[in-house]
């Protein structure tokens, strides 16, 4: 009995001492693979921009990774959309917005650590290559055989907020509300138009600039006057796992080289204003 007693703790105690080692082992893998992992995090930003701005921010993505070594992570989609994601707990560290609204909808959730203004756009009027009709204003719309006319959705995107006010300024969105068709956005409602789903759009003059082709036509630039400014936003979020590049990335936006992205791709830059750092 007393043989077996000693063999028998020998045996447990040989299986502690392995148990302990392999924890050891396991921890020794472990912490510097979390150690980088941590690393790897921060060194991310992550982007939820208005998707108008998409050729513009790739581009601009390109070069601040080479230059900062920082990897960034761009979703694209709707202004409105973006703000209902980040709010309802999606991780941002940057929201760039067509628009006040959205950035508002996320002020009131007290998830806004900074605000700059970065650029403007303009609504135009278009149409398929083979419309035929000639118009000085929008408002002329009213007198012609239009079936179909397509605005972003104004529940997900600013554009469509611009577009709406467009219409009731010139008192013809009654007339014309049982025609709309609602896009995503405002590429969706320019690619209706380029497939002859709809007759008209309103949609971003920089759009037009950026992806369209000859089967499509401006036939009016849109008034200023006739709908609330269209300001683009950087938008720093609370809580972002990375404040500084972040901070870092929308003071990019304002340097030589984005400036002139922006430029060649239709944007003005005249209401330019860096906030980030006050």
């Amino acid at each position: 009995m007393f043989l077996e007693g000693l063999i028998l703790k020998s045996f447990f105690t040989r299986n502690n001492l392995l148990i302990i080692l392999s924890i050891f082992i396991i921890l020794i893998i472990i912490f510097p693979y979390s150690d980088f992992n941590r690393q790897s995090t921060a060194s991310k930003v992550v982007v939820f921009s208005a998707i108008s701005l998409q050729d513009v921010i790739e581009e601009i993505k390109s070069s601040f990774e080479l230059e900062k070594n920082v990897e960034i992570s761009v979703s694209y989609s709707g202004s409105q959309k973006l703000a209902r994601q980040i709010a309802s707990g999606a991780d941002a560290d940057i929201f760039l917005s067509a628009g006040i609204l959205p950035r508002d909808f996320l002020n009131d959730s007290n998830l806004v650590s900074s605000t700059s203004f970065f650029a403007s756009n303009r609504l135009v009027l278009v149409a398929s290559e083979d419309f035929s009709y000639e118009i000085k204003n929008i408002q002329e719309i009213m007198g012609l055989p239009i079936e179909r006319i397509s605005i972003a959705n104004p529940e997900l995107a600013p554009v469509g907020v611009y577009a709406k006010d467009v219409l009731e300024y010139y008192n013809i969105w009654e007339f014309f509300r049982e025609k709309i068709i609602f896009a995503n956005n405002t590429r969706d409602a320019l690619r209706y138009v380029k497939s002859g789903n709809v007759d008209l759009a309103i949609v971003y003059a920089t759009d037009v600039k950026i992806i369209s082709n000859d089967k499509i036509k401006v036939i009016d630039i849109i008034d200023v006057n006739s709908h609330r400014p269209i300001v683009y936003t950087a938008v720093g979020i609370s809580g972002s796992k990375n404040p500084a590049a972040a901070s870092e990335l929308i003071s990019f936006l304002f340097g030589d080289y984005s400036k002139d992205i922006l430029q060649r791709n239709g944007f003005d830059l005249k209401n330019q204003k860096d906030l980030s750092k006050e």
